[in-house]
């Protein structure tokens, strides 16, 4: 997988001198985008290798009928309800839910066509990630 990096600068003028931030996002190709098929497999960058750092992905799925979510394969930095460092949010269940750690989730299913999965690591430990199958119920 090839990264693009996105930089974020701030200029600065003469005389003018102030503290910035600088940020790096790395964006993975195949890494989000939107799903319209009725059915799919989702992967972490890299996956079944460890997955790199400072990753942001988000998969938008709308299909046509409610979305059944199960994961198969997951194992991520993090300890079930402590997920601060790498994480997933999913939405359009009943409420979102956050998943990190090495257990195995339960399957998640929406409440309408919609689904949405955040994904984000940090610059620490990487683990191997996840595969997350969709399908109709």
């Amino acid at each position: 997988m090839t990264p693009t990096t996105t930089i974020t600068t701030t200029t600065t003028t003469a005389n003018t001198t102030t503290p910035t931030t600088t940020r790096t996002r790395v964006i993975y190709k195949n890494c989000g985008g939107v799903l319209t098929a009725p059915e799919g497999v989702i992967y972490s960058p890299n996956f079944p290798n460890n997955y790199p750092d400072n990753v942001y992905c988000e998969w938008n799925i709308t299909t046509t009928s409610r979305i059944k979510l199960t994961p198969t394969n997951f194992d991520m930095e993090g300890y079930m309800y402590l997920c601060v460092f790498d994480w997933i949010w999913v939405y359009g269940g009943s409420f979102p839910r956050q998943w990190c750690g090495q257990m195995l989730p339960d399957p998640i299913i929406s409440t309408g066509n919609f689904m949405r999965i955040v994904f984000r690591s940090d610059s620490g430990l990487n683990r191997r990630g996840f595969r997350l199958i969709y399908q109709p119920v």
